[in-house]
């Protein structure tokens, strides 16, 4: 019985790990899907879209390093949604500001 209870809690963990590997995947590819529209739509400049892609490479970095080690912790996690959020945060400020792309 105890070795079931384990066996259990194992593949929990290691599901709840694999969705939030998922969720910040959707969320990475949902922030791109937005740039480009933003690219599309007119509402982001060159350098405005430049810089909004650096910040994906540096999300895609830090994404990279937490999961070198087979899992993302939760401080991996915290920081990566972190920098998740400060650059959905630019990426609206970008395609919201008054600048138009010519």
């Amino acid at each position: 019985m105890k070795k079931l209870l384990i066996l259990s809690l194992v593949f929990a963990g290691a599901a709840m790990a694999a969705e939030q590997s998922v969720r910040i995947d959707v969320r990475e590819q949902q922030q791109k899907a937005r740039i480009v529209d933003g690219v599309v739509d007119g509402e982001l400049t060159k350098r405005e879209t430049a810089k909004l892609a650096a910040g994906q490479r540096h999300v895609k970095a830090l994404e990279s390093r937490a999961k070198a080690d087979g899992h993302i912790s939760v401080a991996e996690r915290v920081k990566l949604e972190a920098a998740q959020d400060r650059q959905n945060g630019k990426i609206y400020q970008q395609k919201h500001d008054a600048q138009e792309r010519k």
